[in-house]
C-alpha cells in the first residue's frame, strides 16, 4: 500500500540518523495501514491512534502532545530525512539556546520562494524575531515543516487556540515565532527529501473554503500577534 509504504519511508529514515537519542512518533487516523512489525517494535518509535476523522492538524497536536524529546521535527508521510539532520539541527539549537532553529530551502526551490526565506535571518531574539522574520509588505516563509521546534514552544503555540479549532499552520508558525525567546538558522540547504503529493485542482467552491479557512485563522491569533509585535520597534 502506497500510504503505509510513505510513512514506513519516513519512519525508517529517522532511525536511520546518527543521533543515538532519538523519538520517532507516528499519528495514525482510525483505519489506516499499520506500520510494519520492525518499525512498530522499535522503542524509539511511538504509534498513536486518532479517530478516523480526525483533521490534519489534529493529528499534528495528537503528535505534538506525545512528543517527550525537548525538540520536534514536523514531517508528511513519504518525508525522508537525511543522515546527519537531526544531529545539525539539535546542535545548532544547544549552541544558540534557540527555541526555534529555520533551516534553508534548496536551490531549485529557492528560485520559487522569494519571499523572506526563514533560514536566511540569522540568530535573532525576542520581538526581532517576528520582525525579521515577517516583514512589512513582503511573502513570509510560515512553512511548518521547515523548522525544528522546541516542543515547549510548539505546544504553547497549539494551545493558544482550542483544540476543536482548526487553525491553518501558518497561523501556528506565526504564533511561535511571537512567543519564542530566541530563534537560529544554519547555512546547509534543504535537509530533508519532501515527498511528492500530486493535487488535484480543486472545485472553486474548495478553494474559497480554504481562502476562508485561512483568514479565520489568522484572525483568530491576530490579538496575540499584536500584542507581540507592539514591543517590537519600526
Amino acid at each position: 500500500d502506497a500510504a503505509a509504504d510513505a510513512v514506513d519511508r519516513s519512519i525508517r529514515s529517522c532511525l536511520a540518523q546518527s543521533l543515538a537519542q532519538i523519538e520517532v512518533v507516528c499519528v495514525l487516523a482510525d483505519g489506516s495501514d499499520s506500520v510494519a512489525a520492525d518499525l512498530s517494535s522499535d522503542e524509539r518509535v511511538v504509534i498513536i491512534i486518532e479517530p478516523s476523522d480526525s483533521a490534519h492538524t489534529q493529528l499534528r497536536r495528537a503528535g505534538v502532545g506525545a512528543a517527550k524529546a525537548p525538540y520536534v521535527l514536523l514531517l508528511e508521510p513519504g518525508d525522508a530525512v537525511q543522515r546527519g539532520t537531526a544531529l545539525r539541527l539539535h546542535r545548532r539549537a544547544e549552541e544558540t539556546g534557540a527555541e526555534l532553529v529555520g533551516f534553508a530551502l534548496d536551490a531549485t526551490e529557492a528560485r520559487r520562494h522569494r519571499g523572506k526565506r526563514s533560514a536566511d535571518a540569522g540568530h535573532l531574539h525576542g520581538a526581532d524575531i517576528l520582525r525579521a522574520l515577517v516583514p512589512r509588505d513582503t511573502a513570509a516563509e510560515l512553512d511548518i515543516s521547515r523548522h525544528l521546534f522546541q516542543t515547549r514552544l510548539l505546544r504553547q503555540a497549539y494551545a493558544a487556540t482550542a483544540p476543536d479549532h482548526l487553525v491553518d499552520e501558518r497561523a501556528t508558525v506565526l504564533l511561535a515565532y511571537a512567543s519564542a525567546a530566541s530563534y537560529a538558522a544554519v547555512s546547509t540547504v534543504e535537509h530533508v527529501d519532501r515527498a511528492s503529493h500530486s493535487t488535484v485542482e480543486a472545485a472553486p467552491e474548495r478553494r474559497f473554503e480554504r481562502a476562508l479557512h485561512g483568514i479565520t485563522s489568522f484572525q483568530a491569533v491576530e490579538a496575540i500577534i499584536r500584542e507581540r509585535a507592539r514591543h517590537s520597534s519600526d
